[in-house]
């Protein structure tokens, strides 16, 4: 992937993702807990209604463990220039 204006790469639980000004999230090929490689692609992101609010999710495992991230967190992460854990975003 071109890390262009448009695009910003960010590492998340020790995996790489490249993030997109239009939302998307793309998560770069890394190998899993078995040492597999598991190739790249575009994160789907689906909504989370636990909460009574609308808030998009997506997935990933790390250390072959289920991992779940807020999509506008990683995007927060990825373009606000001063990032910290303890934002409210």
């Amino acid at each position: 992937m071109q890390n262009s204006a448009e695009s910003k790469d960010i590492i998340v639980k020790n995996t790489k993702l490249t993030v997109y000004k239009d939302g998307r999230i793309f998560v770069h090929g890394r190998k899993n807990g078995d040492g597999r490689r598991i190739k790249g692609k575009f994160a789907k992101q689906s909504p989370n209604k636990s909460k009574k609010r609308l808030y998009y999710q997506l997935g990933w495992s790390v250390n072959g463990k289920p991992m779940k991230f807020l999509a506008h967190r990683i995007i927060a992460q990825a373009f606000l220039p001063n990032w910290d854990e303890s934002l409210c975003v």
